[in-house]
């Protein structure tokens, strides 16, 4: 090979029998022309090939500057978000990397981004991590790591398949569905039907829910419940219960039971209202869950005195149970 129209033949590329070659010991950022000819035995040359223009690479010592404003945006069980403002170089900046902990390898999801922001992925749960950026330029300079910051990821999501009603829930107030039943037997008014007729409206209804729950649907399994109803001597009343799953979160019901109402007695003591009553509609179909919630909504479908459900109690215990592992 031959640069720029000289008839000897360049360092690294003088003599070669191979189809390729590497010219050597040439200036950085520079154009030159190359042509290549062909020798036989007896030392015929031919004539020269076409030109070709090739220019050399920058030589850059300098590094880009370190990012700034590096933050976490979002966070999951396995997952940090991050975003960062962005960093100079003498020639440009071509992508960024983000470290865990200290580690010279770059973190999964943010090995090689170009964008101002990642998603370090395969993280541990309920986990603080490291984090610091660099950004890197053409020649592959690598810029000072920005300031460390510190990213917690979420708590472990849970399914608990058996959930129970805790005291406390009232007009306006929502109980909580808990993993545990309590140890202080206690009750939540539900407030009469006024006389009139609400089957499968929930009107002036108690409200329990539990939230960022996690499991995977099981369809050789139902909607279970048993709650312990008390409408003391009021004649005539009937309790009536609606279970509703939001399977992300997200404030969309997705899944809606309504159960047939219980016809108490006015006789004091409790009772046992279970879906056995059967099931008066349901709207949605099952999928797993994943941070969602679950709700019971407690009304009186018809009578004209409050009811009472047991709350809190290790023995008679109002709960119940979902379909899912």
């Amino acid at each position: 090979a031959y640069l720029d129209g000289s008839a000897t033949p360049a360092a690294g590329c003088a003599a070669v029998t191979t189809l390729g070659c590497t010219l050597t010991g040439l200036s950085a950022s520079t154009t030159y022309t190359v042509t290549v000819r062909a020798v036989d035995p007896v030392g015929n040359v031919s004539p020269p090939s076409s030109p070709i223009s090739v220019t050399t690479g920058i030589v850059d010592p300098e590094p880009p500057t370190a990012p700034t404003s590096v933050h976490v945006d979002a966070v999951s069980e396995s997952t940090l978000s991050l975003s960062w403002a962005a960093s100079t170089d003498n020639v440009a900046v071509v992508g960024y990397a983000a470290y865990l902990d200290g580690s010279a390898t770059p973190a999964a999801g943010c090995a090689a981004v170009t964008a101002l922001s990642c998603t370090l992925t395969g993280l541990s749960a309920s986990t603080t991590y490291t984090v610091t950026v660099r950004a890197f330029d053409p020649t592959g300079n690598i810029s000072p790591p920005s300031s460390p910051i510190s990213g917690t990821t979420a708590v472990q999501q849970q399914v608990f398949s058996t959930l129970y009603l805790l005291d406390g829930a009232a007009q306006g107030t929502v109980g909580v569905l808990g993993t545990a039943a309590g140890n202080a037997a206690a009750s939540d008014s539900v407030p009469s039907a006024g006389g009139a007729n609400h089957d499968g409206v929930p009107t002036n209804a108690l409200v329990y829910a539990a939230h960022n729950l996690s499991g995977t649907y099981d369809a050789s399994q139902q909607t279970q419940f048993a709650l312990y109803i008390d409408a003391a001597t009021s004649v005539g009343s009937g309790t009536q219960a609606r279970i509703s799953y939001d399977f992300t979160g997200d404030g969309t019901w997705d899944r809606v039971e309504t159960y047939s109402y219980f016809a108490t007695d006015p006789v004091p003591g409790w009772e046992l209202y279970t879906q056995a009553r059967g099931l008066r509609s349901a709207t949605g179909t099952f999928a797993n869950l994943s941070g969602g919630t679950v709700r019971l909504e407690l009304w009186n479908a018809i009578g004209n005195g409050p009811t009472l459900v047991r709350t809190s109690a290790d023995t008679q215990p109002s709960l119940i149970h979902i379909p899912f592992n």
